[in-house]
């Protein structure tokens, strides 16, 4: 679905791009001024809104599928009750934080940090601030939280 929603993104008027990326950021709406009949046929910044846009397109899919992973775990956890091997499984997978609870908290982390890099990225996208070894500190870096030192907001 995402793939589908840039690909396609190429063929559609650059103002439909805009509105839907202008719906989740509307704090760029007054730097999107591109035409593509004026300004090169090209332009990073409409690039990457039609990825977010892809990404946004995807999103509700995306969620539902996380959710029906987590509903087909907890099934699974009652089904182990009656399976000693199963349960041995589970149990051992939840001690060594590799199951299905911290795999989503995973993929959690990693949509957070690329919220944070699309924050970090788009400032100097849409305001073009000096990019200086200064600011390139600033860049985010990825430390996934474990499971075990946080609450999990994922179980009911």
């Amino acid at each position: 679905t995402q793939r589908e929603a840039v690909n396609s993104a190429w063929d559609k008027p650059v103002e439909q791009t805009w509105e839907a990326f202008i719906e989740t950021h509307p704090q760029w709406a007054d730097k999107t001024d591109f035409d593509p009949q004026r300004d090169s046929s090209f332009n990073w910044k409409w690039y990457y809104a039609f990825q977010q846009v892809g990404d946004q397109t995807a999103k509700e899919l995306s969620e539902a599928y996380q959710a029906a992973t987590l509903r087909k775990d907890k099934i699974a956890s009652y089904v182990a009750l009656l399976s000693p091997s199963l349960l041995t499984q589970r149990l051992l997978t939840s001690a060594a934080d590799t199951d299905v609870k911290a795999m989503v908290n995973y993929e959690n982390n990693v949509r957070e940090f690329h919220a944070s890099l699309r924050k970090f990225y788009y400032h100097h996208l849409f305001e073009a601030p000096e990019f200086s070894s200064a600011s390139f500190k600033q860049l985010p870096q990825f430390s996934p939280k474990i499971r075990k030192t946080q609450e999990n907001t994922n179980e009911d």
